[in-house]
């Protein structure tokens, strides 16, 4: 088969590449034409990592393990020739955690785990627009160009290009196209993904991209599933929310509480806190005191009755319950299970 690489450089490769890291973010290492990126983690002591995969000039592919809720700036500016405006299509593979699609008429929407969403355009492409809303986010991002970049990829003698067939599928809607991966789709991105962790041969990891971009064609997706969009300041109430709740495990916060304080409906606030970060409000507290409590049970030598006070538990007993319900087994028990495995 003639015409499976060129070895142009690709402006791809200038834009992601070259300023994706910025003093102090991250460490880039090279091999070749697949370079890693760490990521600093928010609250852990594991770093992430962007896992970046120069597959041919006309398409890039970055693998997204992290930990935090950003990540270092990939889009500095769209202009990655001199005198021209690169357009890409971008497809976002989400297989963990939540990824905030910021889109340029001003609504938001989030991309949930099994969720692929294919992008012409749409979406805002700077730092500003990496959001994870829990901190963590697993999944992978596809980079194409389309137009007469792709006339030297083809299968056989069947020439096609999945780009441009794409693009003209997805382009003239408003909002990125989102829909559920099926197992097909799910298969052939797990597949590119184990082979480019397992340093397979660029060809390989490029025909299992194809694969994907020929079972994506196939895919409805002018008929996604029902999505909510918010507004720049229901995400920004949502997001203080979560502030206020986070500085103080301590304190309860009733729901009625907040919402009055920003002037909207108790359903309302519950409505957006959901929206952006997946789970319940109540839920999303009862989740935070019970990671703090893991952590200052395994890390600090505080007395079981200070935790319980410090995660907003007023009695002993009370936080004894519900940390063996959330855990399965008793803060004691979860201290000596924790100091064992040091």
């Amino acid at each position: 088969m003639q015409g499976w690489m060129r070895c142009t450089e690709s402006p791809l490769k200038k834009g992601l590449y070259e300023q994706a890291v910025q003093k102090g973010k991250g460490c880039m290492t090279e091999r070749t034409w697949i370079r890693e990126l760490t990521i600093p983690a928010d609250r852990k002591e594991e770093e992430g990592s962007l896992f970046f995969c120069d597959l041919a000039p006309e398409l890039g592919m970055i693998l997204i393990d992290i930990h935090s809720k950003t990540i270092p700036e990939l889009y500095p500016s769209r202009r990655f020739s001199p005198g021209s405006e690169l357009t890409f299509i971008t497809v976002n593979y989400c297989t963990r955690g939540r990824c905030e699609l910021e889109l340029r008429n001003g609504e938001y929407t989030y991309l949930s785990a099994g969720e692929i969403a294919v992008d012409s355009g749409q979406a805002r492409r700077g730092n500003t627009s990496f959001y994870y809303p829990t901190g963590e986010y697993a999944g992978m991002e596809l980079m194409l160009l389309p137009g007469n970049h792709w006339k030297d990829i083809f299968i056989g003698t069947k020439e096609r290009n999945p780009a441009d067939e794409i693009q003209r599928r997805s382009e003239r809607f408003g909002r990125p196209r989102v829909v559920p991966a099926d197992e097909g789709l799910a298969q052939a991105l797990g597949q590119a993904e184990a082979d480019a962790r397992r340093g397979m041969d660029r060809e390989i990891i490029l025909l299992d991209i194809l694969r994907f971009l020929y079972l994506l064609l196939d895919a409805p997706i002018e008929e996604e599933r029902r999505r909510d969009y918010y507004t720049q300041s229901q995400v920004a109430i949502a997001k203080k929310v979560m502030e206020i709740l986070s500085a103080d495990p301590a304190r309860r916060y009733a729901a009625g509480e907040l919402a009055a304080r920003f002037g909207i409906s108790e359903t309302s606030l519950k409505n957006y806190f959901r929206g952006v970060f997946g789970c319940g409000y109540g839920q999303y507290q009862k989740d935070m005191r019970m990671h703090m409590a893991s952590r200052l049970l395994a890390e600090t030598e505080d007395a079981i009755g200070t935790i319980a006070q410090q995660t907003g538990f007023s009695s002993q007993s009370k936080f004894g319950k519900a940390f063996k319900d959330y855990y399965g087994i008793t803060p004691l028990e979860y201290r000596r299970r924790e100091r064992i495995g040091r």
